[in-house]
Order: structure tokens, then C-alpha cells, then sequence
């Protein structure tokens, strides 16, 4: 199948970092709200998620009713977790045309906070960093408190047993309780929420990094959170199983934004920002030439919403949100300046990939 995406694909691969315009963040804050960012894995956003699953999201119009800026038809800077993480904390792009995924480019990817503008500017200005996440290895990074349940073993495990057919044996053992649920995901989401006003009262301001995997599904919830009890499903079956468990996401993040606004009012920063979309074509491992457009628009179409302070009202009326300029809109809130964003780009590749390539012409 051919794509109708332009990107660049040449024999001579560049390894040439984008010449950017050097940026200053050393405006001390005006303002120094809570923030908020909330990063939903593999939930996508409209108008993908209407137009193939057949969902029209409620979350957006409860958000909305409470202040929120909705991004129309989102995008996400890339098309896997890591790439956006890196978009999000860099606040820049670090590659043009294609280069090679070699361990140079991985080591820079994975680095996530450390040494970044973004951080150096939150710990510079006394803010604590706090994560809220069922995988521990972001614990590994620098961070004034961490809550996870997992460990990096664990989900190595996990991860790995799910690209066999042993975890269709697994699942099916659980499912007819012949074998204890072993590979459920401990999500911290659900303490966080019940523990919500001890493990948010602090002295200093507080930045809050909650990067949530439970639109996986692993195990897959009804729309009330409760575990389904099937666990094997066809592959027709699966688009409507993440939908229901879509939901449950949903009541999730309605539920932490009631609880935050309760708690910090109106002087709080609250950013919902997934870092792709949904995988049902086998994304990460199937060979780019062989996609549809329709398949790389899945992966990168992502959601977006945010509820600033009256004092930044004048930044409600943006039209675009991705994840390297989510740094800059902090910036120009907390300082009160007028620092522009950088275009949109969009860059495709995953961690087992070759390369990775910007993506012309997405949408």
C-alpha cells in the first residue's frame, strides 16, 4: 500500500542537528502555579477516533465545561512514546530529513528531563518534580518523589511475553482462574486519585509529570474501571474492547481534574496531552513503505487540552499544541513573555526502528 505522505528518504543519511535559534529561558517567574501534566498513553484523539472507532469522546465536552482549551485534531511531535517524551522535555527539534536510530541518537532520545531547559528552569525556580507512573524506570531519572508500582523487570517481562503465544495461554488460564492475574499492571493512577490531597501538599510548587498507561488495557476495564473478565478477543473484537476501556480512561482523567481543581482552583496549570495514538496495524513493526496513510495518521493523531490561569488567558486562543512547545507555553505564562512557538513537525520511528524520519504534508 502506498502512502500519500511526503518525507525525506535520501542513500545519504544526515546526522545534522536542526540549526535552531537559541533560546533563553532565564526569565525569573512572575507566577509560580502547580502544573499539571498529564500524559495519557495510546489514547487517541478526534477525528480519528470518531470516524474508524465510531466514538465521539465525552470527555472534551466536560473538560470544556470546566475551562478547557480543546486542540482540534491533534498531532503528536512523534509517533512513539519516546520520541514525544524527548519533543516534550527537549522544547526542540534534534534531527532533520532522516538520520540513522543508532545508539548516539537512542542515548540523546532517552535522557527524558535530565539537563533540559524545561527541568533547569523548574528546579532553578525551587519547583518540586514529582512522578505518577505504573513504569518505574522513569524513576531512574531525576525527581523529588516517585510513585510507581512496577518495576523495569516486570515489564520487560510482560512486554516481551506479549509478542508470544505464551501470553494467550497465560490470559486463557487467568481467565478460567487456573492461574492468579501474574501479569496485570499495577496502575498508581488509582491510588494517586484515592490519596490525592496527602501525596499533592507540599511547600515548594510542585510539577506533576503523570504519565498513565492504562488506555493499553492490560487488563482491559469496562467503562466503571472494573477488570472484563475475557481476555482473549478476536481481532474485530479488540477496536470495541479499547473502546469500553477508553472510557474508563476517561472517567479517570475527569475524576483527577475535579480533584486538582477542588484542591488549586483556578491558579493551577492543567495540561491532558497523550503521546500518540493507537497501533492496530502493527505500526512498530511493520516496514513504513507498506502503510497507509490512514495508519500513520493513527499513530500520530494524539489528544490535546489544557486549562491555564486567568493571569495567562491571553494563550487560550492557540490553535496548536505539540509537545515541543509545551515548555514555551509554561514559559510565556509563568514570565508573562511572548517567546514564539516553533512550527509543527512530526517524526516517525520507534525504538526497535532504522531510522527515523520526518513526515511532510500529515494532514
Amino acid at each position: 500500500n502506498e502512502n500519500s505522505f511526503s518525507f525525506i528518504y535520501s542513500d545519504k543519511n544526515s546526522n545534522e542537528n536542526l540549526k535552531n535559534e537559541t533560546i533563553l529561558y532565564n526569565k525569573k517567574p512572575i507566577y509560580k502555579p502547580d502544573i499539571f501534566y498529564i500524559m495519557p498513553d495510546y489514547f487517541i484523539g478526534n477525528p480519528y477516533l470518531l470516524n474508524k472507532f465510531k466514538y465521539d469522546y465525552i470527555i472534551e465536552k466536560q473538560l470544556n465545561k470546566l475551562g478547557f482549551q480543546t486542540i482540534n485534531n491533534s498531532h503528536s511531535n512523534g509517533s512513539s512514546t519516546f520520541m514525544s517524551i524527548s519533543h516534550l522535555f527537549e522544547s526542540n527539534y534534534f534531527m532533520k530529513d532522516k538520520m540513522i536510530l543508532d545508539n548516539k541518537l537512542k542515548n540523546k532520545l532517552y535522557k527524558l528531563w535530565e539537563n533540559t531547559e524545561f527541568y533547569n528552569f523548574l528546579n532553578k525556580n525551587d519547583y518540586n518534580f514529582n512522578i505518577v507512573s505504573s513504569n518505574n524506570y522513569f524513576c531512574d531519572y531525576e525527581n523529588d518523589n516517585c510513585f510507581s508500582n512496577n518495576d523495569n523487570f516486570f515489564n520487560f517481562v510482560v512486554t516481551f511475553l506479549r509478542k508470544t503465544p505464551l501470553i494467550y495461554v497465560a490470559d486463557k488460564l487467568i481467565q478460567i482462574n487456573l492461574l492468579p492475574p501474574i501479569f496485570d499492571t499495577n496502575y498508581p493512577e488509582f491510588e494517586f486519585l484515592k490519596n490525592f490531597n496527602e501525596y499533592t501538599t507540599y511547600e515548594n510548587p510542585s510539577f506533576y509529570y503523570i504519565h498513565s498507561y492504562l488506555a493499553y488495557g492490560r487488563p482491559f476495564r469496562d467503562a466503571e474501571c472494573n477488570k472484563i473478565n475475557d481476555r482473549i478477543y478476536l481481532n474485530e473484537d479488540i477496536k470495541q474492547v479499547y473502546i469500553e476501556n477508553y472510557k474508563c480512561v476517561e472517567k479517570i482523567l475527569f475524576n483527577l481534574v475535579e480533584l486538582i481543581l477542588n484542591k488549586f482552583n483556578d491558579e493551577v496549570i492543567i495540561i491532558i496531552q497523550s503521546d500518540h495514538g493507537t497501533f492496530f496495524a502493527n505500526q512498530s513493526t511493520t516496514k513504513f513503505e507498506n502503510l497507509t496513510t490512514d495508519n500513520i495518521n493513527e499513530s500520530f493523531q494524539n489528544f490535546t487540552s489544557f486549562k491555564l490561569p486567568v493571569f495567562c488567558s491571553n494563550l487560550n486562543n492557540i490553535q496548536s499544541l505539540t509537545q515541543v512547545n509545551v515548555f514555551p507555553l509554561l514559559y510565556n505564562c509563568m514570565t508573562q513573555s511572548n517567546i514564539n512557538f516553533k512550527p509543527d513537525k512530526y517524526f516517525w520511528g520507534f525504538h526497535n526502528s532504522d531510522y527515523i524520519m520526518e513526515i511532510k504534508n500529515l494532514y
